[in-house]
């Protein structure tokens, strides 16, 4: 482990090696560990790659991951290592401070291509309003709630929406989307319907709801386009159903869901009854 001035050189059990910065942590993570353990997230991610099969509709075209909501880049680095040759990451990372922490990880990245955007996704395009929290993890689209006693900033930053995004970059078809925007992703659902209805994304890994309603719409607005969901167990390789009894019978309840398209999900271990709303 390499330590220098306020931040220190991580190197994961996944050979991902990036800086974590001391103002980056939450109060209660140790010095020189990432805020959250993203190892679910990331043997998922490795799973769906293995799972993909070059599809007619790619021909010789570049290949095509994106990561919103950043961070500090791990799940980029990830989506880079795990990708397949002809690969491109786009990650979007809307915190100025945070994104300069993004190009600084990504910075060595030789094998293949990522290309890292100062900009916010959600449902529509121009600017919004942005919160900082103490937490930079914890970082938010709109101004702060009436919890949020210690934010730091609140300004404005670009947006844009992906379906936006994806036909001014002629971009046909995509790998994986990872969406992790405190609150916010069920906007950049919404904002991503044209991709999602014509199953352009083949797979998704988006963080949870906190609220009941929240996850319901979310998994009906996957399922209605036709896509398998189920929930990540933390820390683990394993899937469960998307229904609200099996969030609330795990000891801690799931961050993230996983949502594919019929051909991706027959290769993985989706659990029976994927596509249940209730529970």
């Amino acid at each position: 482990m390499h330590r220098t001035r306020g931040k220190t050189r991580h190197v994961d059990l996944y050979g991902l090696s990036y800086w974590i910065w001391d103002y980056d942590r939450a109060i209660t993570t140790p010095a020189g560990e990432p805020r959250t353990d993203d190892s679910g997230v990331i043997e998922q991610l490795r799973n769906i790659y293995q799972a993909i099969e070059p599809a007619p509709e790619y021909g010789t075209s570049q290949r095509i991951s994106i990561d919103i909501g950043a961070y500090i880049g791990v799940i980029t680095l990830a989506m880079e290592q795990f990708g397949a040759d002809n690969h491109t990451v786009h990650s979007f990372e809307a915190d100025d401070l945070n994104f300069d922490h993004l190009e600084t990880n990504v910075a060595n990245v030789a094998s293949r291509k990522v290309v890292s955007h100062n900009v916010a996704i959600s449902d529509h395009s121009g600017t919004t309003m942005f919160t900082r929290n103490r937490d930079h993890g914890t970082n938010h689209l709109g101004v702060p709630s009436e919890q949020e006693g210690e934010s730091e900033t609140v300004y404005e930053v670009s947006v844009d929406s992906l379906d936006n995004f994806a036909a001014s970059n002629d971009i046909q078809m995509i790998d994986v989307v990872k969406i992790d925007v405190e609150g916010s992703d069920i906007k950049v659902l919404r904002g991503a319907k044209n991709l999602l209805s014509s199953g352009r994304i083949k797979a998704l890994v988006i963080e949870i709801p906190l609220e009941e309603d929240g996850r319901s719409e979310m998994t009906k607005i996957l399922v209605d386009h036709g896509y398998s969901t189920a929930y990540i167990v933390r820390n683990s390789t394993q899937l469960i159903e998307s229904t609200e009894t099996a969030y609330l019978n795990e000891a801690r309840n799931p961050l993230n869901m996983l949502a594919a398209t019929t051909d991706v999900a027959a290769s993985l271990d989706f659990p029976i009854g994927q596509n249940s709303e209730g529970g």
